[in-house]
């Protein structure tokens, strides 16, 4: 309804249309305008023009896009005929923004912790609608409004649209804050004690000036002035609580402080009582138990004792009986106590008295000394001691049992006073132990069967009485003197015994016994034949070592060489023995072995008749006579005849005279026989000579043939 129709008035062959977008607004800043044609099998051409508003795109189709208030033109074209037709159409646009005002700028306080903002001059009526935000800050209520509630400082935004156009404004309002607290600090601890009674709190602020105000209070302690300043005065034990006041913005700043009461008096303990006696002359008193450290002072006092050092520490030195006192003081808070003590004297001292019967030796080992006379009782204690005895038992009672002589010395103590009696006695001592030594160690050996042990260093004399033992060895004879015969290993015990002390004293010695027997291994049986005519026997699997000595004998056989070693060399059948001696101990061990002799040489005779000639051609040798069986090989051999067959054999075939040697081998012994024989031959061609050629003619119708030669 807002466009006109101003067609030209020409032929055209189509029907067209314009469609109406609606304004332009702030929803919809571009528009679309279409027209609509008949027949469009015409091919018309379209071209959009305004002149007051703004084509964005298809001004040569049938929909142009435009974002401008303005008249626009439509012209269709048929392409056939070039007629034309133009239509326009008026777009209005309704893009009006409405007025967007956040306000002035504000301040959170402590006094105002919430701000109310003010949109006054933002438009209103129905059709506007209102919205807050923030990033930064926080809009407790009222945001679609244009009197919002904020708590916190920030950047504030008021959207207004109008909802006609859709159009939007925005503004932009900063709220800041001031919740600063102002700077307390109520000073540090605070202590009362015994000679401070009364304390001035120390407070302090870096803010100052008329915009600020001071109160201090309490809930269990005192103030008892100057409660409004930094610097009150108190006289109790509590917490004390410092509050500033900024008048600007309300806020408060607090802080507290503990004063405490330290009116405890220290701890004085002048100790346990104590006595000066005979071991003691004078005595460190312990006050230990009182207060100690750096804070504390002491100070012994005394009207009817002595302090000899140290009476201002807790462990002063006396050398009286008395009374003492301590006093220690607090130097933190002044207060002071005391505490007595009493040191008495006790310097009796008890009897003594020290006696024996009897002497110490070997037959009676043991002494009981007395300490009859001395001071007894429960108060009493004993100690015997000695530099230079033993004693075995009973050193805290008055009887105790001693085992060497020298000098003894009793101690009573008497334990109320710690004063001390002493007396010595010496006990006489006879234990002279006589020596005993059984010799060195010795060895029975096969050469040596029995030994003489050698007592002779021991002592002698007419009071000394000898004695041997053994456990596993064997006494022959002596057993009762220095130097007895025994003939078996073992330990031997010499014991010499005095017979008046009744001392005596052991020694032992070994004897070893090396009668171990050495190996005799002559080896293994060896056969000696033709080949091996000698054989070197084989003893080497018996003791070897620089104390072992070899010899080699025989009664029916023959050592060649080295009969003093284990591998003798031997040339004929027989026994041999092989004797071991182990030098170091003389033991001797022999065996032996058996040489079989098989070094017999078989038979060789050989024999023939005839001899060859050209009526006996060839002829047999005959080796009748000669060894047989399976154990011998034959061989027929001739340097100058012709053996046809059976040179392997006792009778072969030869065709030639000459001399024919038989070779006989016992394979058992490879012992060999040979013999010769000579065959005789009479082959000899007489010499047939018809002489030289002759011709026969008519001069010499006859010739005389010669054969003479």
């Amino acid at each position: 309804n807002h466009y006109r129709n101003t067609k030209k008035r020409k032929r055209t062959i189509w029907k067209k249309t314009i469609n109406d977008p609606g304004p332009i607004n702030c929803s919809n800043p571009e528009v679309d305008i279409t027209t609509t044609i008949t027949n469009e099998g015409t091919n018309p051409t379209f071209s959009w023009t305004t002149t007051d508003g703004n084509i964005v795109s298809g001004a040569s189709t049938s929909t142009a896009t435009v974002d401008a208030a303005g008249t626009y033109e439509i012209t269709v074209t048929n392409s056939f005929n070039s007629c034309s037709s133009t239509e326009s159409i008026d777009i209005t646009e309704n893009s009006v923004y409405p007025t967007a005002v956040a306000g002035p700028t504000g301040e959170i306080t402590c006094s105002l912790p919430e701000y109310t903002l003010d949109g006054v001059g933002t438009s209103t009526g129905t059709n506007y609608t209102y919205q807050w935000t923030t990033t930064d800050g926080n809009i407790v209520s009222g945001g679609t409004t244009l009197t919002p509630i904020v708590d916190a400082a920030g950047s504030y935004i008021l959207s207004v649209t109008d909802t006609s156009s859709l159009c939007e404004s925005l503004d932009t309002v900063a709220v800041t804050s001031n919740l600063t607290l102002p700077n307390v600090e109520a000073g540090p601890s605070q202590e009362l004690n015994c000679t401070a009674t009364e304390v001035t709190l120390a407070g302090s602020t870096t803010n100052t000036g008329p915009d600020y105000t001071y109160l201090w209070s309490t809930a269990n302690g005192n103030i008892v002035s100057g409660e409004t300043t930094l610097t009150p005065l108190v006289d109790a034990s509590g917490l004390y609580i410092l509050s500033i006041t900024d008048q600007i913005n309300g806020c408060i700043g607090t802080d507290s402080v503990d004063v405490t009461v330290d009116a405890n008096t220290p701890n004085a303990d002048a100790g346990p009582g104590m006595v000066i006696n005979c071991s003691v002359s004078s005595i460190t008193l312990d006050g230990s138990g009182s207060s100690s450290g750096t804070d504390f002072t002491y100070l012994w006092t005394t009207t009817d004792g002595n302090i000899v050092s140290d009476e201002t520490t807790t462990t002063p030195t006396v050398d009286a009986g008395g009374v003492y006192t301590i006093e220690v003081t607090s130097t933190v808070n002044g207060c002071a106590f005391t505490s007595n003590v009493t040191v008495t004297t006790d310097t009796i001292v008890p009897d003594a008295m020290a006696g024996f019967t009897g002497i110490i030796d070997c037959n009676t080992p043991t002494l009981t000394l007395s300490g009859t006379g001395s001071s007894t009782g429960t108060d009493y204690t004993y100690l015997w001691t000695t530099t230079d005895g033993t004693i075995d038992s009973g050193a805290n009672t008055l009887d105790p049992v001693v085992s060497m002589g020298g000098t003894y010395t009793l101690s009573v103590v008497d334990t109320t006073n710690t004063c001390t009696e002493s007396m010595s006695i010496v006990v006489p001592e006879d234990t002279a132990t006589p020596v005993s030594v059984a010799g060195d160690t010795l060895e029975i050996t096969c050469t040596n069967p029995s030994v003489i042990l050698l007592g002779d260093n021991s002592d002698t004399g007419p009071d000394l009485v000898y004695q041997w033992t053994t456990s596993s060895g064997n006494i022959v004879s002596g057993g009762t003197t220095l130097n007895p015969e025994v003939d078996g290993g073992g330990v031997y015990i010499l014991n010499v015994s005095n017979s008046v002390n009744g001392c005596f004293s052991e020694d032992s010695t070994l004897v070893t016994v090396d009668a171990n027997l050495p190996i005799a291994d002559a080896g293994a049986s060896l056969v000696l034949d033709c080949v091996n005519p000698t054989a070197q026997l084989d003893g080497n699997a018996s003791s070897s070592g620089a104390t072992i000595e070899y010899l080699w004998t025989t009664t029916d056989g023959n050592i060649v060489s080295d009969e003093t070693t284990t591998t003798p060399t031997v040339d004929a059948g027989g026994t041999y023995s092989l004797q071991v001696t182990d030098t170091s101990n003389g033991c001797v061990l022999n065996s032996s072995v058996d040489v079989t002799d098989n070094t017999q040489l078989p038979t060789a005779t050989a024999s023939a008749t005839g001899i060859v000639d050209c009526n006996t051609p060839t002829i047999t040798i005959s080796g009748a006579g000669s060894s047989t069986g399976t154990e011998y090989t034959y061989q027929w051999t001739t340097t100058n005849g012709t053996i046809d067959s059976g040179d392997t054999t006792l009778d072969p075939v030869v065709s030639q005279g000459g001399t024919y040697t038989l070779t006989i081998i016992d394979t058992t012994s490879s012992c060999e026989q040979f013999t010769d024989i000579v065959i005789a031959e009479n082959t000899i061609v007489p010499l047939s000579e018809a002489g030289d050629s002759s011709i026969i003619t008519c001069v010499l119708p006859q010739v005389v043939l010669d054969g003479s030669a």
